[in-house]
């Protein structure tokens, strides 16, 4: 009997579903959305320092030392479990079994909030992969528009912000629809330019705007932006999952999380900071506040 012989291709998606089987028991069931103190993450006989946003699997351990506590967020079953050093804690799908420690308290989350925090894995590996290399890219020149730049925006009338030239008299704003069409030609001395009320931007529209130096000698030097405003169903929802003044780290962690996710990056990296500022000595903490 000839065996028959499989193109490459078929071979290659073959390799693949075989990998994703094979790791199909090991999926993430959990997310470190608060940390303080010293906590070990023991993962297949290693253990290394947790971090906040580290993701979770079944069978992980945690080594909490006296003082230590660390939040998780489960996915599957939304709930929140606080551990209390010392302790000895391992990951089950379901929550945390403690061999050694005080008793894990637990509490029920609303599905949104666990929803974010599954679904924060694979955008999160991504963005970081791409500011290795935007890291290494050469700055552009000025002006340079600052904000609001590659990114979603909930309000309808922003202000636009950019770097100054020291030597420009003065700049030109231009603000286009994706379509061509032109919002805003405005001249200003110095930034910023607030959108005005009856220029408001379309909910849910797409926009490009370009910031141009005046120079003494009479040439100019401009550089572009674009940003996209959110639907109005979009924004609400954001708008309504926005935690209380006085909510804990893990709420407004999972919020940063979200926004992250919905592209509101310049929201985001302004909760990343405030939280980094709460939070010094974590590792990936700090690598999201100066995305």
């Amino acid at each position: 009997m000839r065996v028959p012989i499989l193109p490459a291709t078929m071979l290659l998606v073959a390799a693949l579903l075989a990998a994703v089987a094979g790791l199909a028991g090991a999926a993430p069931v959990a997310m470190i959305t608060d940390l303080k103190g010293k906590v070990l993450l023991v993962e297949g006989g290693r253990s290394r320092p947790a971090t906040l946003l580290a993701y979770l699997e079944p069978e992980n351990r945690l080594h909490l030392e006296a003082g230590a506590q660390v939040v998780l967020t489960y996915f599957a079953k939304p709930i929140e479990v606080t551990l209390t050093g010392p302790a000895e804690a391992s990951v089950a799908a379901d929550g945390a079994r403690v061999a050694k420690g005080a008793k894990p308290t637990q509490r029920a989350l609303d599905s949104g909030r666990a929803d974010t925090a599954r679904k924060f894995e694979p955008m999160a590996r991504e963005k970081l992969a791409l500011a290795t290399v935007h890291m290494r890219a050469a700055p552009r020149p000025a002006p340079r528009p600052t904000s609001p730049a590659d990114t979603v925006i909930i309000s309808t009338t922003p202000a636009l912000e950019w770097a100054e030239l020291g030597t420009a008299t003065g700049y030109r704003v231009v603000v286009k629809e994706a379509s061509g069409a032109t919002v805003l030609d405005q001249q200003v001395a110095r930034p910023p330019l607030a959108i005005p009320p009856e220029r408001a931007l379309r909910a849910g529209a797409a926009y490009e705007w370009r910031v141009e130096a005046k120079l003494a000698s009479g040439s100019t030097l401009g550089a572009d932006a674009k940003f996209t405003v959110a639907d109005a169903v979009r924004a609400k929802s954001i708008e309504n999952s926005r935690p209380a003044a006085d909510a804990g780290f893990s709420e407004r962690l999972l919020y940063a999380a979200r926004l992250e996710s919905e592209g509101l990056r310049e929201a985001a990296k302004q909760l990343w900071q405030t939280l980094a500022k709460e939070r010094p000595d974590d590792e990936a903490l700090r690598r999201w506040a100066a995305q």
